[in-house]
């Protein structure tokens, strides 16, 4: 709705700051970016999870917060002091992209991934909905073949 308007049109406004200056950007000035846009990007994701199934969901809406958990956890996969801030909330956000699209092999490396920083109350109701998901798949296969 009204809240992914509003971060899609901070993060086109971060994405053109980048574009526009990427030359002249320093280190300091990167990382100050990323902090800017790496809340925007998630609290995005989230937003398009819990458009799904409405009838508001915009299409590719699981794509495309997978998308913006990607850029997260890419933004920050060199400097430390960062990583653990963003990295942990976006391998959350893109294992439960994951789980919602029947991956779970992969949900569980990112919830083993995000785990890596903390226990978080967060991580143990993702890992709670991934069991959840993959039995009624497992209970699901196992009727259709009966």
């Amino acid at each position: 709705g009204k809240a992914l308007e509003a971060y899609d049109r901070a993060l086109w406004h971060a994405d053109f700051d980048e574009a526009w200056v990427k030359l002249e950007l320093t280190d300091e000035h990167r990382g100050a970016l990323v902090d800017a846009a790496a809340p925007a990007r998630l609290n995005a994701a989230r937003c398009l999870l819990k458009l799904r199934g409405t009838a508001a969901e915009p299409d590719g809406a699981l794509a495309a917060a997978k998308a913006h958990a990607d850029y997260v956890i890419s933004a920050v996969a060199d400097d430390e002091t960062r990583a653990a801030a963003w990295r942990a909330k976006a391998l959350l956000l893109r294992a439960r992209c994951h789980r919602e699209a029947g991956r779970y092999a992969a949900a569980d490396e990112d919830l083993a991934a995000a785990a890596a920083f903390g226990d978080d109350p967060a991580i143990r109701r993702e890992r709670a909905a991934l069991r959840r998901d993959r039995g009624e798949t497992v209970a699901a296969e196992r009727e259709r073949m009966r």
